[in-house]
């Protein structure tokens, strides 16, 4: 017998002919369930060995897991509590650029979001699925500790509550500060070119909305 091509397997044993008149045969056992016809419905545990990809699909063909009713899947795990689950750590990588990409790494002793080999950027879209307008806010740099910000910033003392410090880029006022300030040093830049400050030159402090100026001295 030169080949044998079996659509469906179920456990139990399997027994096949050289030729179907013969009565000379053989017999393998089926240690496991296997699913080869659309619609087969298997339970127990289904085993790679291959160390090749074990699963795959023909070309341009989609792979999808579909738990029926409350069911997740789990990687790593055989108990996931979303519908997917991951039990340490996994990257996301691009197909064209493999050295481009993010990690999610939990094996440490803090929980760390890593990008490599470009800056990684935070945005958010105004529409559903990845449309309309993409608003940037952050971006953290590959070759240096620089993070650039973008828009308006608004630092609360609750997600939702008092503003206490408001960065305005784009507004009359770029820096407002609701309630003390304290620093050690404070340094006035007028003009980009020059660090001349004129006995004109004055600090406005509004207290109770009376206006107090305070003259600056040069040094």
């Amino acid at each position: 017998m030169s080949s044998i091509q079996v659509d469906k397997l179920v456990q139990g044993n399997l027994v096949s002919h050289s030729h179907p008149d013969s009565d000379v045969s053989s017999t393998s056992t089926l240690d496991a369930l296997y699913v080869n016809v659309s619609g087969d419905t298997m339970t127990g545990n289904l085993t790679f060995n291959k160390t090749t990809p074990a699963i795959k699909t023909t070309s341009n063909q989609s792979l999808s897991l579909m738990p029926n009713g409350i069911g997740n899947v789990g990687l790593n795990t055989t108990s996931p509590d979303e519908k997917f689950t991951v039990v340490g750590n996994f990257s996301v990588k691009d197909a064209d650029t493999p050295l481009k990409g993010y990690r999610f790494r939990t094996s440490g002793s803090d929980l760390d979001f890593d990008a490599s080999g470009q800056k990684m950027w935070f945005s958010v879209y105004s529409g559903a699925g990845f449309t309309g307008t993409q608003r940037f806010y952050m971006a953290l740099n590959q070759t240096s500790t620089d993070a650039d910000v973008f828009g308006n910033w608004r630092f609360q003392t609750a997600p939702f509550g008092t503003n206490k410090v408001i960065i305005l880029p784009n507004d009359t006022t770029p820096l407002e500060v609701v309630g003390t300030m304290r620093a050690d040093g404070l340094r006035l830049d007028l003009t980009p070119t020059a660090e001349t400050i004129t006995p004109t030159h004055t600090i406005i402090i509004s207290v109770n909305g009376t206006n107090y100026k305070i003259p600056l001295v040069a040094e």
